[in-house]
């Protein structure tokens, strides 16, 4: 038993407030205030207390939420993809957020509101990285295309394909009603976040690990590695890579579009669609 309409009430009525303080202060001062956080953190930690003691209700979806948003924090965090005020701040979201109707595939709440965070936020800077685009599309396809990238864009595409049939295999086993074919950019986002905090930690060693699992994948599990399967994730991962390339030499050509573009916005939006069918339409142009 989930939470009853009242304490999913007062649930959501913190992460308005969390949203609009936050926003606001991002917006104006490019900071997010901990006293915000921990104000809004400390009313949801006493709800849920509550409503586990008095009304006996479990709240094992929060801790679950809570522990995977906390990881993704960390991991987006050492990665320098987010700064240490977005990553609290989605760590908050991911321990109050009620049930969003999407439990049956991503059982965490905190996975959608990732998900359409991400793409909020990429909808709204479209304009701007597209100017970015025309301004230098020569030099930006050039760089792109160009044999020594194609080299490096191939040795990423097999390690990304080393750790692809893992998560794959570990999502399949976890729920029997995920699809085999699980989008190869999740994968791609993967490695990419993984590759990024081991290298910051200077740990070489990684470098090694794709190319074991890639050995080992076939013998492991074998129905990932069929050739109509296999074709089809290479040849998108290999797509995503070029995006991807082209999509951080534009971001690094703006400088200054870390500190002038606040996400705390974005998370509020995406915590807000989350609860609406917007993912579900979104899987479905995908063919998920």
């Amino acid at each position: 038993m989930f939470l009853v309409p009242g304490t999913s009430l007062i649930a959501f009525f913190l992460l308005t407030v969390l949203g609009v303080l936050t926003s606001a202060s991002d917006i104006r001062y490019h900071k997010i205030r901990n006293q915000h956080l921990i104000i809004v953190f400390i009313a949801a930690v006493i709800l849920y207390w509550a409503a586990a003691c008095f009304l006996k209700i479990s709240i094992s979806m929060h801790l679950l939420s809570a522990a995977v948003g906390g990881l993704t924090a960390l991991l987006f965090y050492h990665s320098d993809i987010w700064r240490a005020g977005d990553a609290k701040l989605f760590f908050v979201y991911a321990f109050i957020m009620p049930a969003t109707g999407y439990e049956k595939l991503m059982q965490a709440p905190c996975v959608p509101l990732l998900t359409l965070a991400f793409l909020v936020m990429l909808i709204i800077l479209l304009p701007s990285i597209w100017s970015a685009f025309v301004t230098r599309h020569k030099r930006y396809i050039a760089s792109a295309f160009s044999l020594v990238q194609m080299l490096k864009l191939s040795e990423v595409v097999l390690k990304t394909l080393g750790i692809s049939w893992i998560t794959q295999y570990l999502l399949h086993t976890a729920n029997s009603r995920i699809h085999l074919y699980v989008p190869p950019v999740i994968h791609y986002v993967i490695f990419f976040i993984i590759f990024k905090v081991y290298r910051n930690w200077n740990d070489q060693r990684f470098a090694l690990v794709p190319w074991f699992t890639l050995a080992a994948g076939p013998f492991l599990f074998p129905q990932f590695f069929t050739p109509g399967n296999l074709w089809q994730i290479i040849a998108r991962l290999f797509i995503y890579s070029v995006l991807f390339g082209l999509l951080f030499d534009i971001i690094n050509d703006m400088r200054d579009l870390h500190d002038r573009v606040p996400f705390a916005p974005f998370l509020f939006i995406a915590c807000l669609l989350s609860y609406t069918p917007t993912l579900t339409w979104i899987l479905r142009l995908y063919h998920l």
